[in-house]
């Protein structure tokens, strides 16, 4: 299996498949493609690119929903009631989704005009929160899980991109529960992403409590060419 560079940004190939998949023409796909990979992390790309395909819903890479709820089962997360953050929902479905199977969902991303659309693609009743994910404004061990899929692809292409995925990662430490699992869905090989993970750790004191957490790598699995990564929050 061919594995794509931890230097690499999403490839544009992935990119072409993903407005195939939507019906578009082959010349709008590549005009939607940004000119240099950095363009990836830049928040008014975003904003152009979700305005210019507005009432589209797509998925990234070729890993299906069905492939990450099977590693939820696994994580014993498949059960009702937990609360789950997704970061960089865009106009993927997979919020919809994991509602639907009895998860309570926040659906956050950095631009509102693409979590105001959902609620016309059957969204409602899906929390929603335009947040910058270095900086979340959630409550220390208030979720149960936290899933991405290429939101950190897109981040690590920046000129800052090695910090900018740490300061995600530590904001995940802390809003997530102790034992609670972070899927990052990646097409990059996630030995880069492993590094930073296992390199953040957070020491937390409040009034109530004393913690120092960090990541512990429950499982890596290859869909295609695409890793599901489960971390969990452990006890450092």
């Amino acid at each position: 299996m061919e594995r794509i560079s931890p230097d690499a940004g999403p490839s544009y190939l992935l990119d072409c498949d993903l407005f195939s998949d939507a019906g578009e023409e082959q010349a709008t796909m590549l005009s939607r493609i940004p000119q240099k990979p950095g363009d990836y992390a830049d928040r008014s790309y975003w904003q152009e690119r979700y305005r210019a395909e507005e009432g589209v819903s797509y998925d990234w890479y070729g890993c299906s929903f069905d492939d990450f709820w099977s590693e939820a089962r696994k994580a014993c997360l498949s059960n009702k009631y937990v609360q789950a953050l997704e970061i960089g929902s865009g106009n993927s479905e997979w919020s919809r989704l994991a509602a639907n199977r009895g998860w309570q969902i926040t659906s956050t991303d950095i631009d509102w005009g693409v979590l105001r659309a959902q609620d016309q693609n059957g969204y409602n009743g899906i929390e929603k929160l335009a947040v910058d994910a270095r900086r979340l404004p959630f409550a220390d061990g208030c979720f149960d899980v936290a899933f991405e899929k290429g939101t950190l692809d897109a981040i690590s292409c920046g000129a800052c991109g090695q910090s900018n995925v740490a300061s995600v990662a530590l904001e995940l430490l802390r809003c997530l529960r102790l034992g609670g699992v972070f899927f990052l869905v990646t097409a990059k090989e996630p030995s880069g992403f492993l590094s930073i993970a296992h390199a953040t750790h957070l020491r937390t004191r409040n009034k109530d409590w004393t913690g120092n957490y960090s990541w512990q790598a429950q499982a890596s699995v290859s869909k295609g060419g695409v890793w599901i990564v489960a971390l969990v929050k452990k006890v450092r």
